[in-house]
Order: C-alpha cells, then structure tokens, then sequence
C-alpha cells in the first residue's frame, strides 16, 4: 500500500507491506491530508527487516554507520536513516515482530493491551516521525499537548509527563469547544505556524479520575478481554493502564491544518497553594522546552552521539549531531513565540484533585484570554 500525506509541514510518501499492520497504520494516518503532489519531501518505507549488510562501523551494537545512512533500534522498532547532501530523503523502518503467543503475552504485559503489531501507528510517531521532524531545518518539536481556542489559533501546553497536559486538553476539547490539535508533541516552524499530529491520544486511568461518565464512554469500545486486562492493570495504579484513542471519535472536532500560536503555557507543579500564571520569555520557555524534549527522547538523542562516534572514529563528517539538533530546536522555538504576549509558567499546587486543577486551570485560562 501506498499513500502520500503532508505530515509537519511536509509532503511524505509512506509504502507499507500488504500486510494487517500497514493497514493498520494507514487508517492511523487518515487524518492527515493526503499530498496529489508527484515529488516527496522524504520517503517512508514499512519493511519486514532493514538491510544490515555494508556497514562501516558498529558501536554499539544497535547503532550502525553507513556510507549513505544511519542505522539505530529504538526499542520495538529499528529504522534506517538514509541522507543526501546530510539532508534526509529515505526511512525504512521495522517493528518487531512474535509469534501468536508471545503477541499475546504482549499485549497483557503492556498498559494499553496491545501488540508492536497492533500499536504500529503510536511507533511509526514517537520513533519514526519525531525523529524525522528533529531533522528538519525550519522546525522545532515542543513536548506538549495542544488544542485550537475559539480564535482558531493554537494554544500549546507544556512541561513533563504526568503534569496534566492531557487532561486539560481533554476538558478544554470535550467542555469548552476547543477543537484537538495535538497530543504529546507539537511541531512548530520557525514562522510560529504549528503543524496538527495526529498520533492517537493516550488516556491514562488518572486522566479519568472524578469522571465516570467519560470512562464509561472508553469501557463500552472496549472488548470483553480488554476490560478484563483495564481491571487488573489499574489495580497496579492509575498510571499503569491507558488507551489510545482515535481523536475524531472521541472528540468530535479536530483541526488538520497548519495554526498559528497564540500561548504556550508550561506546567510546573510545586508548593504553592492555588494555580497561578507567571509570564516569561521566549527564550527561558525554549530554554525549559529543550530541558523536556532531551529527557523525553534521550534513547533517539544517544543514538545521534554514537552516530558522531561513529563518524568521527573514521574521521568522517556526522550526517547530523544531537548538539547541532539541540540547538537549532531552541532557537527555532525561540524565534517562532518570541512575539507572543501568552507565554506563562502555571504553578501548579502539588496536592490538587483532578477536578479542582481542571476547574482552576480553565477559570484562569478564560481569564487570561488564553481560550
């Protein structure tokens, strides 16, 4: 099968094996709008293994140097980055694959009951396209959940895991008419324009917490074994069991095209007693984005090193380095809301329920003008 889409900004040609996982990932992918242009911007090829053999070096054993490429395994999924003119043109990538019973041993040992097979269209995003857009000369990726205000403007939401990204952007989507954008990872282009990902939300069972109509909703999608395995995961803690969901469906309104960015607020719990925004400047809100965006994709970003280690041992010029990368991903972010007048840190009470920080963090959002 084979599909073109423009994905951050980018015309991408994606062919996948005639097999259930291409399809699966294709439907994944739907939201995007498909590209009738006959060029491509970087070509995306699902294979069953990648091709090891020529290798110029190999340190460590998951990371490879070729003439024209890089190779490196990023947990379930190993991909290879082929470059011309050290600007990217080609990606094969593979999932790992097993047998029916290890497939389903899999999927009871995960939180979100799924196989790599079944949960292709989350790692064709998190290990494939993020990579790839790091790659990108124009854009900057934010770690950040993000809907579109009333305005039609993007309005991101920053800092670590677990903060309460996604369950503001679930209340501000499901409560007050605000329309998905994205989820986990904004990409935003040096002009302050931000491109929708629509890689599937992932709803964890604390983002449900005081909202039982909403985990209704999940649980009746879900299959008998499913809830079986939601039951017992969440015995473990709420945050040892999701679901991904597909964002159409469960929000009702998502936006597909390109916005501009009108606020970017960074979520930072701590001791204080009631939400509160402080604003600050571009350059310590991307100064505090590449803190975030280097812990959360430490494994793509050490790959990169080993790649400079690779090249250099052979005194060869690294197709791209993490420095280079980390670089020009604070300065294009820099540059893209530093004519913003909403850029905030929201201190967040470290004992809040739920309820009462959805509450506060809407209130004040209104207050502010953010939506």
């Amino acid at each position: 099968m084979q599909r073109s889409y423009q994905i951050f900004g980018k015309d991408i040609k994606i062919n996948t094996m005639d097999s259930i996982e291409g399809k699966i990932l294709h439907d994944e992918l739907v939201l995007y709008p498909v590209s009738n242009k006959d060029h491509y911007d970087v070509l995306i090829n699902y294979v069953s293994e990648i091709e090891m053999d020529k290798a110029l070096s190999v340190n460590p054993s998951l990371n490879c140097l070729h003439s024209d490429s890089m190779v490196f395994k990023m947990g379930a999924a190993t991909a290879r980055f082929y470059f011309k003119d050290y600007h990217l043109r080609k990606i094969d990538f593979s999932i790992d694959g097993n047998t029916k019973i290890r497939n389903t041993v899999q999927k009871w040992k995960s939180i979100q009951y799924a196989s790599n097979y079944e949960a292709i269209g989350q790692l064709f995003h998190e290990l494939i396209l993020v990579p790839m857009a790091f790659l990108f000369d124009d854009c900057s990726i934010v770690h950040s959940s993000g809907v579109i205000n009333n305005k039609d403007k993007a309005v991101l939401f920053g800092g670590t895991g677990g903060v309460g990204k996604t369950s503001l952007e679930m209340t501000l989507c499901l409560d007050h008419e605000c329309s998905f954008f994205n989820d986990d990872i904004a990409v935003i282009n040096s002009n302050g324009s931000c491109y929708p990902n629509f890689s599937y939300p992932k709803i964890y069972g604390y983002n449900l917490e005081g909202n039982p109509n909403l985990k209704k909703k999940i649980m009746s999608q879900l299959s008998p074994f499913d809830k079986i395995h939601y039951a017992l995961h969440s015995l473990k803690g709420k945050n040892k069991v999701r679901r991904r969901v597909q964002p159409e469906t469960f929000y009702g309104k998502v936006a597909n095209t390109p916005k501009k960015v009108s606020s970017f607020v960074i979520l930072f719990r701590n001791k204080i007693d009631k939400i509160t925004l402080e604003s600050i400047s571009a350059q310590k809100a991307s100064a505090l984005n590449s803190i975030i965006i280097s812990s959360e994709y430490n494994i793509f970003f050490n790959h990169l090193k080993w790649h400079s280690f690779n090249s250099y041992s052979l005194n060869r010029e690294p197709f791209t380095t993490y420095q280079s990368i980390i670089e020009k991903n604070k300065d294009n972010l820099e540059k893209s809301i530093r004519g913003l007048d909403q850029v905030y840190i929201a201190h967040i009470p470290l004992k809040i329920s739920n309820n009462d920080y959805k509450t506060q963090m809407v209130n004040i959002l209104k207050e502010y003008k953010i939506i």
